[in-house]
């Protein structure tokens, strides 16, 4: 069993997100983890994932847990926002798509997202369309 990581769990959501034609289709600036450079096409998604806590359990194992948020992002406003948000919901599917190789996931659970104006927006002007986070349990192997 490996190890689980912020960069783990972000690499599995990617993973998701580049499997999914719909959403490549309804956002064609793709997803971002780190600043989103100027040259990408409206509408495009940001990636956050923190981990939010680590502890020990029997044997050799761990539980890590994560906060997962994609925001969605465009200069047009919300036109798209219902079907990019049904898009999110369905194809980013922890138990089927968003999963870290080598770790079991324990749990997985939708929360409400957070309305911020985020740094990594690509222009001054972009509004956020729409989003989803998530609180999401791995169990690793080896000390927390």
């Amino acid at each position: 069993m490996a190890n689980v990581t912020a960069n783990s769990v972000a690499e599995a959501l990617q993973r998701a997100w580049h499997q999914s034609p719909r959403l490549r289709q309804l956002v064609p600036g793709g997803l971002h983890a780190n600043r989103v450079p100027q040259d990408v096409t409206p509408p495009y998604a940001s990636l956050m994932v923190e981990q939010t806590n680590r502890e020990a359990t029997a044997g050799n194992f761990y539980l890590a847990t994560f906060r997962a948020e994609v925001r969605v992002w465009s200069d047009d406003g919300a036109a798209d926002a219902v079907p990019v948000a049904i898009a999110l919901a369905d194809d980013l599917d922890w138990r089927r798509t968003a999963l870290v190789p080598g770790v079991r996931l324990v749990a997985a659970r939708p929360l409400p997202g957070s309305f911020e104006l985020d740094p990594a927006t690509r222009a001054a002007a972009d509004v956020d369309l729409t989003g989803a986070a998530w609180e999401v349990t791995y169990q690793g192997e080896g000390r927390p």
